[in-house]
């Protein structure tokens, strides 16, 4: 498990939301109109599955992206990387 809160708080960014990454590294704007939705109704609504598809599709990119981060700011020295990883599985 990898948190992407937990990553860009070690390392200092500005802000730790998802939507801040994305803006950040794919320049886009993150939809979050069913951010607040009731998630356990089922079957899902169509417009829930297109928002869940699209607010998880550049995960692995930021998470590359944040990783290296993370092994720069480090020197290459996995320690930092390491702390996020524990932090993620509280």
């Amino acid at each position: 498990m990898f948190d992407t809160y937990c990553a860009a708080k070690q390392l200092n960014l500005p802000a730790m939301s998802l939507a801040y990454l994305l803006k950040q590294h794919v320049n886009i704007d993150g939809n979050k109109e069913y951010q607040l939705a009731d998630w356990r109704i089922r079957p899902l609504p169509p417009d829930y599955v297109r928002y869940a598809r699209e607010d998880t599709h550049y995960l692995l990119y930021i998470y590359d992206i944040l990783r290296d981060q993370l092994l720069d700011v480090a020197q290459g020295k996995s320690t930092l990387l390491k702390q996020v990883y524990a932090k993620s599985r509280i």
